[in-house]
């Protein structure tokens, strides 16, 4: 019966002693970096104040993992530095921290620090790098063809949102406000960048509103602009009626005929004053001429 209980206990006290390497190790955790930019990439350990005998990080890189910096007391650990991390990191023994610069969309990935404390105590600690880019601000466009006004049965639109430039890939969330609407998505695109690995996004929608909405796009921490959509249709004023040119016209002409009847007046007045000069010379000179006959 004693043996079956000691038993036992081996067994589970060799348990614990398996699982004191996974109880030390911290678990993962998620740290994220803009490209171009830099940042310290921490070694966790509960056993501060204790002699590192080496401290080692590295990259998982598909099944190799590629040494990204440390130190060894015993010997260099420069040389070992893989290229892809040369003159790019440096180690701060007494923060136990890699600091990271230029950082690239590669350097992405989970990684693994393992110190080696004095006399032969073991720590490690994982994180994943998260790497990200900035899309641009997005661009709502909406087709020449597509209904913007608003009538009395409501109004269809069709809005285009694109968004590049950015890592990793995000979707494209879309903020309608305003009167009752309803959207459909009708096209979506997402293409990546063989060389750069900088994603391009595009979404298109189709809104069915009973009157004007507010709409804008965001990838992200970006937003764009609002665009006003199914706005009520204003009728320009209506152009002049004919009949206010009719009345103008009909005055213009009547001034026409007062100065035509003037200017005839005053020709007809002349004449008859001409006229009857005429005939005074005339009796005037028969007068004379009977007075010659006369006397003769």
């Amino acid at each position: 019966m004693n043996n079956k209980k000691d038993s036992t206990i081996f067994y589970f006290l060799c348990i614990f002693i398996y699982l004191i390497p996974l109880l030390q190790s911290i678990s993962s955790d998620k740290i994220m970096a803009y490209v171009g930019g830099n940042i310290d990439l921490p070694c966790t350990s509960q056993k501060n104040g204790s002699e590192i005998k080496f401290l080692y990080m590295q990259k998982y890189a598909n099944e190799d993992p590629l040494f990204v910096n440390g130190i060894h007391k015993e010997r260099s650990t420069k040389e070992q530095i893989s290229p892809v991390f040369r003159n790019r990191t440096s180690l701060n023994e007494f923060s136990k921290t890699v600091n990271l610069w230029d950082i690239r969309i590669t350097d992405e990935g989970m990684y693994d620090c393992i110190i080696m404390y004095y006399p032969d105590v073991q720590v490690s600690s994982k994180f994943w790098l998260t790497v990200l880019v900035n899309y641009s601000t997005p661009v709502l466009t909406v087709p020449m063809n597509s209904s913007g006004n608003s009538t009395g049965a409501g109004c269809l639109i069709e809005i285009t949102c694109s968004s590049s430039g950015g890592y990793p890939q995000k979707n494209i969330k879309w903020n309608l406000h305003g009167n009752e609407s309803s959207l459909e998505k009708v096209n979506e695109s997402i293409r990546e960048d063989p060389v750069t690995r900088l994603f391009n996004i595009s979404s298109t929608i189709s809104v069915n509103a009973s009157g004007p909405i507010n709409v804008s796009c965001s990838v992200g921490e970006e937003t764009s602009p609002e665009y006003e959509a199914c706005m009520v249709k204003i009728h320009p004023p209506d152009p002049p009626t004919d009949d206010n040119s009719l009345h103008i016209a009909v005055a213009l002409i009547g001034l026409f005929v007062i100065i035509l009847i003037t200017v005839l007046a005053n020709k007809m007045k002349n004449r008859q004053v001409h006229l009857q000069e005429g005939d005074t010379h005339r009796n005037e000179h028969e007068s004379i001429v009977l007075t010659g006959i006369v006397e003769t």
